[in-house]
Parts: structure tokens; sequence; C-alpha cells
């Protein structure tokens, strides 16, 4: 279940910033850049800082195809979004909680304190 939600998660992150790149009239390139780096950066920093390797998107590659493929789709269907905005805000809210409860599940195996395990999940 939590890796469903983590899939809406990504898609939904990675939406907000592709939104951000078309906003500031970014190529397809930056779109899908902006994309990635939205929705899969944090995990990233949060496993380099934690010591959590290999890399979560490393080892799952698949996330990167969600992702990019999630931020061209959001190229398409921009002009449409204002429609969907709550939906948006809903997936958005679900994704950040998710990415909470995984940063405190991977603090949590690695053994770390809780006060570490709280920040994980920030």
């Amino acid at each position: 279940m939590l890796t469903f939600i983590y899939f809406i998660a990504i898609t939904a992150e990675a939406m907000s910033g592709a939104l951000a790149a078309g906003r500031r009239s970014m190529d397809v390139f930056g779109v899908a850049v902006i994309a990635f780096v939205t929705a899969l950066g944090g995990g990233t920093v949060r496993d380099l800082i934690l010591g959590n390797f290999p890399i979560g998107w490393t080892q799952h590659p698949e996330y990167v195809g969600v992702v990019i493929s999630a931020g061209l789709l959001t190229t398409l269907i921009a002009p449409y979004m204002h429609k969907l905005k709550r939906l948006f805000l809903a997936l958005d809210a679900m994704g950040l909680v998710a990415f909470s409860l995984i940063g405190c599940d991977i603090a949590l195996r690695l053994n770390y304190a809780l006060p570490v395990v709280i920040m994980a999940g920030m």
C-alpha cells in the first residue's frame, strides 16, 4: 500500500515541478529535470544524510520513468490543471504524508535514535 502511495507522491510532486518549470518557460529537458529534482531530490538527500545506500531511485529505475512521464504529461494538461486543483492538492498532501512515513521507516530500519527518525520524516 505504501508503495502505491509513494507512486502517487512522486507523480504529484513531479507534476508540481513541471508546472513550476512551465511557468518559467523551460523547454522539455528543463521540465524533465525540474520534475525529477522535485519528486526525487528530497529522498536522495535523505538517503545520503542517513547513509542509506544504494539511493532509492537507483534501485528502482521505474521511479525515474514515472517521474519523467508525469512531468512531460503535465505539460500537455497544464491548461486544464485549474479544473483539477482540488484533486491535485489532495494527491500532493497524500504524497507528503507518504514521504514522511518513508523517511521515518528508513531511519528506523537503520536503527537511528528517535530525534533522527523524527527529522527524517520532516
